[in-house]
């Protein structure tokens, strides 16, 4: 019977998490509700970051995302999945596109770590990001206790893309990517 409990204390959990951290990404007025990419649905947005991840250089796969009401709020539908090495990831939705993408892995679990950062990439890169871009994203700065932030230009949309990590106390690190108005 323990088994069958186990994984869902451990799913309320990666929920809890992950709403306290897109509150937290939200309240700081980062986002400012700009689309990572115009025009692309859903859908075919996480069509690229598979397609991304499938080319045989990545070592992730991503299950097939389902809503989650308890993540979603008004306009804003949340879709969460799991990566094949345990991150878990949320997509943030509106009138059809995608606003921001987080990944929630517990620290020190390296495997969860690659996975979040490989979806992580494969978002900045299906939004259309170069690789040297995604690279300057990724030079973090101290923003606030336990919290990281980066930013880089993205010409191809001539967007902003920011990336805000943070590290709670209780083990886990969260990460989410979004794109600003310059």
């Amino acid at each position: 019977m323990k088994r069958i409990l186990y994984p869902i204390p451990i799913a309320f959990m990666c929920a809890f998490y992950i709403l306290t951290y897109s509150m937290a990404v939200h309240a700081s007025g980062w986002n400012d509700d700009n689309p990572l990419v115009n025009n692309l649905y859903y859908t075919d947005f996480l069509g690229k970051i598979n397609d991304i991840l499938g080319l045989g250089v990545l070592h992730t796969t991503l299950e097939s995302p389902r809503y989650d009401a308890d993540e979603s709020e008004e306009e804003t539908l949340a879709y969460a999945a799991e990566t094949s090495n345990g991150a878990h990831i949320i997509f943030y939705v509106k009138n059809g596109v995608t606003y921001e993408v987080a990944a929630l892995f517990r620290q020190g679990n390296q495997m969860a770590q690659q996975g979040a950062a490989e979806v992580i990439m494969s978002a900045c890169l299906a939004a259309g990001m170069t690789v040297d871009e995604f690279n300057s994203l990724f030079k973090l700065k101290p923003w606030k206790e336990n919290t990281m932030v980066g930013e880089a230009f993205c010409k191809k949309s001539g967007k902003l893309i920011r990336v805000v990590t943070l590290r709670h106390k209780n083990g886990y690190i969260g990460v989410a990517l979004f794109a600003s108005r310059s």
